[in-house]
Protein backbone atom coordinates (compact mmCIF):
# COMPACT_ATOMS: atom_id res chain seq x y z
CA UNK A 1 0.00 0.00 0.00
CA UNK A 2 1.20 3.48 -0.90
CA UNK A 3 -1.20 5.35 1.24
CA UNK A 4 0.19 6.99 4.45
CA UNK A 5 -1.75 5.60 6.88
CA UNK A 6 -2.39 8.63 8.93
CA UNK A 7 -3.97 9.49 5.77
CA UNK A 8 -6.61 6.56 5.99
CA UNK A 9 -10.23 6.49 7.74
CA UNK A 10 -13.23 4.31 7.69
CA UNK A 11 -16.34 5.80 5.47
CA UNK A 12 -19.61 3.93 4.21
CA UNK A 13 -20.00 3.33 0.51
CA UNK A 14 -22.85 2.05 -1.20
CA UNK A 15 -23.27 -1.77 0.90
CA UNK A 16 -20.56 -1.59 2.98
CA UNK A 17 -17.86 0.14 5.36
CA UNK A 18 -14.22 0.60 4.01
CA UNK A 19 -10.81 2.09 4.68
CA UNK A 20 -10.70 4.72 2.86
CA UNK A 21 -7.68 7.10 1.47
CA UNK A 22 -7.49 10.75 1.31
CA UNK A 23 -9.66 11.36 -1.91
CA UNK A 24 -12.31 8.56 -0.52
CA UNK A 25 -11.17 5.33 -2.83
CA UNK A 26 -11.02 1.99 -1.07
CA UNK A 27 -8.15 0.79 -0.02
CA UNK A 28 -9.52 -2.65 1.75
CA UNK A 29 -12.37 -5.05 1.52
CA UNK A 30 -16.33 -4.47 2.25
CA UNK A 31 -17.03 -4.66 6.12
CA UNK A 32 -20.46 -5.44 7.07
CA UNK A 33 -20.13 -3.57 10.56
CA UNK A 34 -18.12 -0.33 11.34
CA UNK A 35 -16.16 -1.74 14.28
CA UNK A 36 -14.90 -4.14 11.81
CA UNK A 37 -13.32 -1.41 8.90
CA UNK A 38 -11.76 0.07 12.54
CA UNK A 39 -10.13 -2.86 13.44
CA UNK A 40 -8.78 -3.26 9.98
CA UNK A 41 -7.33 0.73 10.23
CA UNK A 42 -5.99 0.15 13.45
CA UNK A 43 -4.08 -2.99 12.03
CA UNK A 44 -3.05 -1.15 9.23
CA UNK A 45 -1.75 1.75 11.21
CA UNK A 46 0.07 -0.57 13.52
CA UNK A 47 1.80 -2.28 10.96
CA UNK A 48 3.36 1.00 9.43
CA UNK A 49 4.57 1.80 12.82
CA UNK A 50 6.28 -0.81 13.55
CA UNK A 51 9.89 -1.45 12.61
CA UNK A 52 12.91 -3.56 14.15
CA UNK A 53 14.34 -1.85 17.49
CA UNK A 54 17.02 -3.39 19.69
CA UNK A 55 15.22 -4.35 23.54
CA UNK A 56 16.40 -2.02 26.03
CA UNK A 57 16.61 -4.67 28.48
CA UNK A 58 18.61 -7.38 26.49
CA UNK A 59 19.59 -5.32 23.54
CA UNK A 60 18.32 -8.31 20.89
CA UNK A 61 16.73 -7.05 17.61
CA UNK A 62 13.04 -7.47 17.04
CA UNK A 63 9.59 -6.03 15.41
CA UNK A 64 8.51 -3.22 17.63
CA UNK A 65 4.71 -2.39 17.10
CA UNK A 66 5.94 1.33 18.20
CA UNK A 67 7.97 3.85 20.23
CA UNK A 68 5.66 2.20 23.42
CA UNK A 69 6.89 -1.29 22.98
CA UNK A 70 10.55 -1.37 23.53
CA UNK A 71 11.38 -4.60 25.40
CA UNK A 72 11.27 -7.92 23.62
CA UNK A 73 8.73 -10.48 24.19
CA UNK A 74 10.76 -12.84 26.82
CA UNK A 75 12.43 -9.69 28.68
CA UNK A 76 8.72 -8.04 28.94
CA UNK A 77 7.85 -11.99 30.31
CA UNK A 78 10.87 -12.28 32.39
CA UNK A 79 10.01 -11.62 36.45
CA UNK A 80 13.08 -9.35 37.37
CA UNK A 81 11.97 -8.79 40.84
CA UNK A 82 14.56 -8.32 43.35
CA UNK A 83 11.91 -10.43 45.70
CA UNK A 84 11.71 -13.38 42.97
CA UNK A 85 12.57 -16.59 44.42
Amino acid sequence: MTTAPDTLAVDHLGNGWYVVDASGDPVTGRYSFRAEAEIRLDKIRRRAASKVRPCLSCGTRYASEGPHNRLCTPCRRADISPWAP
